[in-house]
């Protein structure tokens, strides 16, 4: 569950049927000629390769399971174990070295580039670049893709100091902004555009302000990301709490983190309000160290966002593979860059391991 949209997995008795589910495995080099990992599967009455490679989602083929066990395909005895093999990717040096970790992905006749680079947060051009023959594969709806992500998906430190853009709905002030936060009304004064905050008793609405937080990684997780504590007022959702803090977190999210059903969250408990934040990519550039937390809005799009955080469009793109994909639909979380300089103790130090220390990942489509 802790690699799956866990809005598909309702209770760890059940699993939507139609929707798709990641799988963890270790990503090894088999018999020194490609990269994959052996599933023992024990076989059942009547089964064939063909089924076989159905009942796991088309991950493997008839050909691959051909390939790695002895059995005729039409003489498979009943109760012996196959080995059911499963490619996967570590990522290439000459495509890029910012991606490790990766999902490998059998694609189904309803998918497209668009939908899949949408879903998975990753540029078009990225996933071309990691899968050539792609067009093929699509128009067949058939085969198997690689989709990459960040190395560092997975933190092992956070640091002091990231801010999360909070658009001001009508009818809040400051004093409640501090309070759903933990910090103080001059902190957020101190980060935000003075316009938009006429004297520290009033916030003008339709606007954003930079709120002040600390950036850690998550242990559950391993992600970066900080916990607010939020008191349930009668009749919140994790939808409407989300909202309420103008989406700088969702319900998927909130389910997370939090034991209670999205249906019965009890009144006047404290939930855990996650909000991810970001340290910087040494692989993208080294010159930036403070980050924004942007949640993207229906009216945004990249130029104005740029100008607004006077950064270039090129080092937006750079630090948010798929920002095409939110800024077209209007939702979403993108990082926006500022100079690490700029504050003492934005100098930061990161750590990048290697390429082939990650464990694959697979995704299975449920059926």
């Amino acid at each position: 569950m802790d690699y799956s949209n866990r809005s598909n997995i309702p209770n760890q008795n059940s699993v939507i049927a139609g929707r798709r589910i990641n799988i963890p495995f270790r990503c090894d080099c088999l018999n020194n000629e490609f990269l994959g990992h052996v599933f023992p599967y024990q076989v059942n009455t009547s089964d064939t390769y063909s089924l076989v490679a159905s009942n796991y989602s088309d991950l493997t083929t008839v050909d691959m399971l051909r390939r790695f066990n002895r059995y005729p395909d039409n003489n498979i005895p009943n109760d012996v174990n196959v080995s059911v093999v499963v490619n996967c990717s570590c990522g290439d040096s000459a495509v890029s070295e910012d991606y490790g970790l990766f999902v490998t992905y059998p694609l189904r006749q309803e998918d497209n580039l668009t939908y899949v680079a949408s879903t998975s947060n990753v540029s078009e051009g990225v996933i071309r670049r990691y899968n050539p023959g792609l067009d093929a594969k699509f128009s067949a709806g058939r085969g198997i893709i690689y989709i990459p992500g960040r190395v560092n998906s997975q933190c092992n430190k956070g640091c002091d100091l990231a801010l999360a853009s909070f658009y001001v709905w009508r009818g809040l002030n400051l004093t409640f902004i501090s309070q759903m936060f933990s910090t103080t009304i001059p902190e957020i004064v101190s980060y935000s555009n003075k316009d938009n905050i006429p004297n520290q008793d009033s916030v003008i609405a339709g606007t954003r302000i930079n709120i002040p937080f600390r950036c850690d990684c998550l242990d559950e997780v391993k992600v970066l990301g900080h916990k607010f504590p939020y008191k349930v007022k009668l009749g919140d959702t994790y939808g409407l709490i989300a909202s309420n803090y103008s989406d700088l977190t969702n319900a998927e999210w909130l389910m997370k983190f939090n034991r209670y059903p999205e249906t019965g969250i009890p009144n006047d408990v404290s939930l855990d309000v996650v909000v991810n934040c970001s340290c910087g990519d040494r692989a993208v550039s080294e010159y930036y160290g403070l980050f924004i937390t942007y949640p993207v809005r229906a009216e945004d799009n990249l130029t104005s966002v740029a100008l607004a955080a006077n950064v270039s469009e090129d080092v937006i793109r750079r630090y948010n593979p798929g920002v095409d994909s939110k800024l077209d639909i209007g939702n979403g979380i993108i990082y926006i860059p500022g100079r690490g300089t700029s504050v003492s103790s934005l100098l930061i130090t990161f750590s990048r391991p290697h390429l082939w220390d990650y464990t694959g990942y697979v995704v299975v489509a449920v059926v």
